[in-house]
Parts: C-alpha cells; structure tokens; sequence
C-alpha cells in the first residue's frame, strides 16, 4: 500500500527536510577520497520519461487539444522545453506563447479529458521497457520504492495504469505535483518521497529523463541515473548525472547498488 502527503499538513521534520538546503562546506582531497557513499536504500522514479514512454502522448494530445478547444496550431515539440515540470507549465507555457489566456484548470480539465480518452485506446501502450520488473525486482531486493512526480495524480494513475502497474502495491509512496507549490526543479518532491519512506536522501537514488528532474535530484543531494527518453545521449550526459542508461530495460538492481555518488568519490 502507497502512502501519500499533502505539503500544507505536513510535519515539522517533513517540512524541515524539504527546505532549501546550505551548500555542503568544501572537503579536503583526503577527506573526499575517503568519504564512502552510504548504502543504496530507495528508489525514486520519476513517472513520464521513466515509469511510462508518455511524453510523445502527452505533446501529441496537448497540440489537438489547443487546435480543437483554441483554434490554435500547435507543434508538439513546442513542448518539449516544458518537459519534467508540471502540467501547469507544460500547458500553460505553450498556451501563453500563442496568446491564449485560459486559466491553468481549464487547460489541465481538457488536456485530462482527451488524455483519458488516449489512455484507453487499447492500441495505446505507453509501458517503459523493462519498467515493471525493475520496480518489483528493486522490491525483491528490499529496496523502498516511490514514484515522484511533477505531473498531477490524475495523470499519474492513468499512466501507470494504462502501462499495467498496480499503484496500489508496486510502490511504498506516490508524490505528485498536486500536494506542492514549487515542483522540479526544485528539490521538494523528492526530499519529500525520502521523507515518506524514512530515508535519508544521501541513501536514494534518483530515475530520471528530464533536466528539471536531474537538477532536483542534485538539489535533494541524492544520486541520478539519467535515461535517454527525452534527450539524446549527449544532451544527458552534459548534465553530469552519476550514470546514463538508454532507458529502463538497461537499468538493474545490481547497477543502481553499485552507482557511487561521483561528487563524494572525485578527488
């Protein structure tokens, strides 16, 4: 069973641990090449990108949706940009820079609705490869394991339903967009999920797609596996995760055991 927060009821030490964080002082080399990465306990997979292939989904309903609804022509890779953080700005970015002035709820209330109706096509399949047995095979291994999410939970249980997970037993906890002012990529979200599974976030890992999310990760001083979904090699490895994987089907417990934290081991 998956447990959930709401930031505005949220206790003194979760508050605490998803507040801005003081910049680490400087540590000597000796210091640094000595320092040991804590052992991996959780896992923190981000959603669209990761957990689900949804993002071309996504674009492809929110241009139909401004055509048919805005009278406006869209260009699904005007997106991209707004990828990893949120469905407020994912929408209302490109809304804003065709002019259209619909509040974030209208955009959300009809970008959901015709996403629903994709969701359901049976020919839509939207499962990252390997997804499922990694998440169940990180919790075979005794691993905590959450989903953490920019998009709102509406989304996220007809993405991970429609990519055949069971959200109500894959997953120790589920934070999305919708219990946070300021989402990726700032570290909320995930200094919260830590929180959620009594982990400390020196201990998690971190599944990623996005920049905004690989920057939230560091932000969060946890460890980043980057996959390239949404970016090309290049482009992911430019953001210095701790490791790079084309997607999920690559990603293994033994290999997330193994990731040291390169900002703790470089000398």
């Amino acid at each position: 069973m998956w447990a959930s927060l709401r930031s505005s009821r949220l206790p003194a030490s979760l508050r605490a641990a998803t507040a801005p964080q003081s910049p680490p002082r400087a540590r000597t080399s000796a210091a640094r090449a000595a320092a040991t990465p804590p052992a991996v306990a959780a896992v923190l997979f981000d959603m669209d990108g990761v957990l689900t292939l949804s993002e071309n989904l996504s674009r492809a309903v929110a241009a139909v949706m401004m055509r048919e609804r805005y009278g406006v022509a869209v260009d699904p890779a005007e997106y991209v940009k707004f990828v990893g953080q949120g469905e407020a700005v994912f929408l209302g970015g490109v809304a804003a820079s065709h002019g259209v002035t619909a509040s974030v709820d209208e955009l959300k209330a009809a970008f959901f609705a015709a996403y629903e109706v994709a969701c359901a096509d049976p020919g839509t399949d939207i499962a990252g490869p390997g997804a499922r047995d990694l998440v169940r095979a990180c919790r075979a291994a005794g691993l905590r394991v959450a989903v953490a999410s920019s998009a709102d939970l509406v989304k996220v249980r007809m993405n991970l339903a429609a990519a055949g997970f069971d959200l109500e037993n894959d997953f120790d906890a589920v934070v999305t967009a919708d219990e946070f002012e300021k989402l990726k990529p700032a570290p909320d979200i995930f200094l919260a999920a830590a929180a959620i599974l009594s982990t400390p976030a020196c201990a998690c890992v971190v599944i990623e797609d996005a920049p905004a999310g690989i920057e939230a990760a560091r932000a969060a001083g946890m460890r980043v596996l980057g996959v390239c979904t949404t970016l090309r090699e290049d482009e992911m490895r430019a953001l210095t995760p701790d490791d790079v994987a084309k997607d999920t089907s690559e990603v293994t417990v033994e290999r997330l055991l193994a990731l040291m934290d390169v900002r703790t081991t470089a000398a």
